[in-house]
């Protein structure tokens, strides 16, 4: 998946970060469809609301019992009022550029649905660096 975001972030100008720490071994039980949904969500809201030479961040990590994947853009940010907004159906951040940008307000709201229906859950964050953070964990298989 990393490839195919790569690719995607070049032609607009940015790069993508993969920073990996989960220990060999470690297994999930996925729909890998609906997970790579997730992704693709996440890194197309990044990509379309961020500006040229955009940098993401995608980091993986063993949490306890979980496995968290965190997705870190230097885009415009949220501000954290509309940290738990953002995933609910329909919502949009700025409402008065919705039309130009395309989307339904579907996608964060879906990425919710589906990160739920695996055990999970999902959180927005601001990241030291400014941006938007997206994280959610994924209950590893015993």
């Amino acid at each position: 998946m990393v490839k195919e975001y790569e690719q995607e972030l070049l032609e607009h100008h940015g790069e993508l970060t993969l920073e990996c720490r989960i220990p060999p071994g470690v297994v999930m039980t996925v729909d890998r469809d609906k997970f790579k949904r997730v992704f693709d969500n996440l890194i197309s809201n990044s990509v379309k609301y961020s500006k040229d030479h955009l940098k993401i961040m995608m980091i993986c990590v063993q949490d306890g019992s979980n496995l968290k994947f965190s997705i870190e853009d230097t885009g415009a940010g949220v501000v954290p009022e509309e940290f738990t907004k953002i995933f609910d159906q329909f919502y949009r951040v700025d409402k008065s550029r919705s039309r130009e940008q395309g989307g339904s307000g579907l996608g964060l709201a879906i990425c919710r649905r589906i990160v739920e229906a695996h055990g999970g859950k999902i959180w927005a964050y601001a990241p030291e660096d400014g941006g938007l953070g997206i994280s959610f964990v994924i209950p590893m298989q015993r």
